[in-house]
């Protein structure tokens, strides 16, 4: 998102979802983050992604079991009209989403994670300069950008800061320390080894890690995942072997979660992952750039098929089917960055 305010310099908003997009293929993100369209499967993932942060973020402030529920009252009619259709994978039907955030709620004692919960410190939305004062995205100071110019050291067309923007889901505080730390949590297709793995040096987390810092104004080393499997439930009539009852009965006993962490950053991998991200920043803008110049999707970049992120990409349909023109092909998503309103 390329802001532009009359006697201020652009400002870009990026967060971890775009700049990871970024790092994987311009197509992506040109028709992600710059035209705004994604495929249906994604937008059905987003939006059950959105509903179960929601029913937690009320959980964790410490409303009801049945209050936080009502945080689904929009997505759960959404959800059944886009499954009638066959839009939706199963595991993100209501009656699922539902039974996964119930499932979590009942089973869980708010006062027996490893930290200690601050209702006024859940949903933090978060928004950092992550470019130095002064300081283009494009590495060169404002006096090369004199006169509203290009920038006469790479001609960089617009004097841009960067905005890095994420909302925290919970900063809370160490039992045993009494440190500070940020819990992202996450609902995913399945909790394996290689899920738990990615979050080693994950950038998601070290971006988290970072915006909690600006946030507090302290320094904060570590952060943990708390994990919820969003797979479909067992609902059948077939006994289970493990209950010895139908599994229609036991269906929420089969929820799977896990806390993820601590998971460490050390002070130079923080400073090596702000440089990427200002890196890949500075290729968003340029891919907004040419969305405003009226691009066609062809005349961008598939580093994806290069580096195997298309078996995993919401857009390998589409991009098989020779990216036609994204309206045609795909559904509206308009991308907020880490859920920040900006006024444009």
């Amino acid at each position: 998102m390329l802001v532009r305010k009359k006697g201020e310099p652009a400002a870009l908003y990026v967060d971890n979802t775009v700049l990871s997009s970024q790092s994987m293929c311009d197509t992506k993100t040109y028709i992600r983050h710059a035209l705004h369209y994604d495929s249906k499967e994604e937008a059905g993932a987003l939006k059950a992604g959105i509903a179960i942060h929601n029913v937690l973020e009320r959980w964790f402030k410490g409303e009801h079991i049945d209050d936080a529920l009502g945080a689904l009252d929009d997505y759960l009619p959404w959800a059944d009209a886009a499954h009638e259709k066959g839009l939706l994978h199963p595991r993100f039907a209501g009656p699922n989403v539902y039974a996964v955030c119930h499932a979590y709620m009942q089973s869980r004692d708010i006062n027996r994670f490893p930290w200690i919960t601050d209702p006024k410190k859940v949903e933090i939305a978060v928004v950092a300069q992550l470019t130095k004062d002064n300081i283009c995205v494009c590495g060169h100071g404002r006096k090369k950008h004199s006169l509203g110019k290009d920038c006469s050291a790479c001609a960089c067309p617009e004097f841009t800061i960067v905005n890095f923007t994420g909302k925290l889901d919970l900063i809370g505080t160490l039992h045993e320390t009494g440190h500070l730390i940020p819990i992202d949590h996450k609902s995913t297709g399945q909790i394996n080894a290689n899920f738990v793995r990615k979050y080693a040096l994950d950038s998601q987390m070290s971006g988290y890690i970072w915006l909690a810092e600006q946030h507090v104004h302290l320094p904060i080393r570590q952060a943990f995942v708390n994990a919820i499997q969003l797979n479909d439930l067992p609902k059948s009539d077939r006994k289970c072997t493990t209950h010895s009852v139908p599994y229609a009965e036991c269906s929420e006993q089969h929820l799977v979660t896990q806390i993820i962490g601590p998971i460490i950053r050390t002070e130079e991998q923080l400073i090596e992952w702000r440089r990427a991200a200002l890196s890949l920043s500075k290729e968003v803008r340029d891919l907004i750039y040419e969305a405003e110049a009226d691009w066609m999707p062809t005349e961008i970049r598939q580093q994806g098929t290069f580096n195997g992120s298309c078996g995993f990409c919401s857009l390998g349909e589409y991009c098989r089917s020779n990216r036609p023109p994204a309206r045609k092909a795909l559904v509206p998503y308009k991308w907020n960055p880490g859920g920040v309103v900006v006024e444009d």
